[in-house]
């Protein structure tokens, strides 16, 4: 926890509105009923399970009363056609947001990355509010110098960028740093991991098969044996180590991304027991 002095007003501001991030599998459905009234939640896309969850999930949570941001993975739109049906839904569910990325499937279609996406759907005539992905602990297959620009490209048309999960404030602390020095401006949300059981995390990384979850557990596996399966991760101590970084106005923090890994219930006690501590 933080005092005054260290940000604890900031951390409350960041906290009383974050984004919550959902998977959409069978364990969601629960869970939704832990959200707090009103949240913006995004839902993830997967390879295997195609957009249309992604966008049904989104959907059923703006009919409920949330602010409901889909990911459009770009790999997973066929063609121009399968584009504007996408377009179509959104505009008849009123989801007026949409994440951009490229995806991890290694089939692609005519849109092989979220650059050519978001023009594909400014070419349509349609283009929501979008958010984009950024990577202070660099990507797998991509250069760090390919990302900058990249993410240089798509801040026309962005209207804010969302850090992948990492568990490293230093690492989060010194990207951000570097990317202001190079005139990216987007608005940043950070992505932190919420409160997960060690078990959960490798369970849904096993399901979903890709993203940031599962290539952290790729690299950490000698870390988890040692903690056991019963070990528990919370972010307290990352965020403590993010006050800097949250109070910087160069930094320009605009929000919280809250990776669940569909555990809304333990996460959200989480936030609500750091919200009580602050205003106390």
């Amino acid at each position: 926890m933080v005092d005054e002095s260290g940000g604890a007003a900031a951390v409350r501001r960041l906290l009383q509105s974050p984004e919550f991030e959902l998977i959409p599998l069978p364990s969601v459905a629960k869970q939704i009923e832990f959200l707090p009234e009103a949240a913006t939640v995004t839902v993830t896309s997967s390879p295997t399970r195609g957009l249309e969850p992604t966008l049904e999930l989104a959907a059923e949570l703006s009919r409920r009363g949330f602010t409901a941001i889909p990911h459009l993975a770009a790999r997973s739109v066929t063609d121009r056609a399968h584009l504007s049906r996408i377009v179509q839904f959104l505009d008849s569910a009123g989801l007026g947001r949409v994440f951009i990325v490229a995806g991890d499937s290694k089939e692609t279609g005519e849109f092989p990355d979220g650059l050519s996406l978001i023009r594909g759907m400014e070419d349509l005539g349609s283009l929501p509010e979008i958010g984009i992905p950024a990577y202070p602990d660099g990507h797998p297959f991509i250069s760090h110098e390919v990302l900058r620009r990249v993410l240089a490209d798509k801040q026309e048309d962005a209207s804010y960028m969302t850090t992948q999960m990492c568990f490293d404030p230093s690492t989060i602390a010194d990207w951000i740093s570097q990317t202001r020095s190079q005139n990216i401006t987007l608005p940043l949300h950070i992505g932190i991991p919420g409160v997960a059981s060690l078990q959960k995390l490798i369970s849904v990384s096993a399901q979903i098969g890709v993203g940031q979850s599962a290539r952290y557990l790729s690299r950490h596996t000698g870390l988890f044996r040692r903690l056991g399966p019963q070990s528990s991760f919370s972010p307290d101590q990352l965020i403590a180590d993010l006050i800097g970084v949250i109070t910087d106005p160069a930094a320009d923090v605009e929000a919280l991304h809250l990776y669940s890994f569909n555990q809304i219930e333990s996460l959200e006690a989480w936030r609500t027991g750091w919200l009580a501590a602050l205003a106390g």
